[in-house]
């Protein structure tokens, strides 16, 4: 109690309250409080207020990215990633190869866009049929020209039994070789040529005539070789005696034999 009586003094003493709501900002002394002489002539502070801003709190921004080297121009980056990305260095990038032209064997050398070497050709004999005026089967021989190969005589075979062309139909010539017939073997074994042909050469719907004209076209044709004397025929590699009815071909023949 003696304490708060002191304190109580020394306020009042010293006018505390009354500085404390003037320095308050409330323009007047507190209620009940003397006023000194010469204290309310006395200008007080005006307070002065400042508006400050309330800025809205910012975003963290990342990092700026470091500067990128230029892309190489003509490559591309992969869809999806950014020009930095790129997996191909510039500096790895192949130049185009040279467009070199491919050299051409020829005879005696080796040299660039040069044409190529013509294949030799050989004329070859080929017999056909033809019937005259009487009705009489004739042989007729035309040349064709055939590449030169290892095996001249299935060359010939084959030309043969592709029949007679355009112009030679216009002159009358036919074959009377079975159509669809084909050739599958055809050898030379000393003088004598070994042709084996397929099933369809034993069925000639022109008969026994048909049948003979048939072997005729082959033995002038194939003997055409100098070194063949005879043919020996064979029908799906095997030997068979008669052709038709009553045609022999069970052993080599000749030209003599028709």
């Amino acid at each position: 109690m003696a304490n708060r009586q002191k304190i109580r003094q020394t306020f009042k003493d010293t006018r505390f309250m009354e500085r404390f709501f003037d320095h308050q900002g409330t323009g007047d002394s507190a209620e009940g409080s003397p006023v000194s002489a010469g204290e309310e002539n006395t200008p007080k502070p005006t307070p002065v207020f400042v508006n400050i801003p309330i800025l809205p709190p910012q975003e963290t921004l990342p990092p700026p990215a470091s500067p990128s080297p230029p892309a190489a121009e003509g490559v591309e980056s992969p869809a999806g990633s950014s020009p930095q990305e790129s997996t191909v260095p510039a500096s790895e990038i192949a130049a185009p190869l040279p467009e070199v032209e491919s050299p051409v064997s020829v005879a005696g050398g080796t040299g660039l866009n040069t044409q190529s070497v013509p294949r030799e050709i050989r004329d070859r004999a080929v017999y056909f049929s033809q019937v005259d005026r009487d009705g009489m089967l004739l042989r007729i021989k035309v040349n064709r020209r055939l590449p030169l190969s290892n095996s001249p005589l299935l060359d010939v075979l084959q030309s043969l039994l592709g029949g007679p062309n355009a112009e030679e139909e216009r002159r009358g010539l036919i074959s009377l070789i079975p159509p669809e017939t084909r050739v599958l073997s055809a050898a030379v074994r000393g003088d004598t040529a070994y042709v084996n042909f397929s099933d369809e050469f034993r069925f000639n719907t022109y008969g026994v005539e048909g049948y003979a004209a048939q072997i005729r076209q082959l033995l002038w044709t194939i003997q055409e070789f100098p070194n063949i004397k005879d043919v020996q025929f064979l029908i799906e590699g095997r030997r068979v005696d008669y052709l038709g009815e009553g045609i022999w071909i069970g052993s080599p023949l000749s030209k003599e034999n028709f």
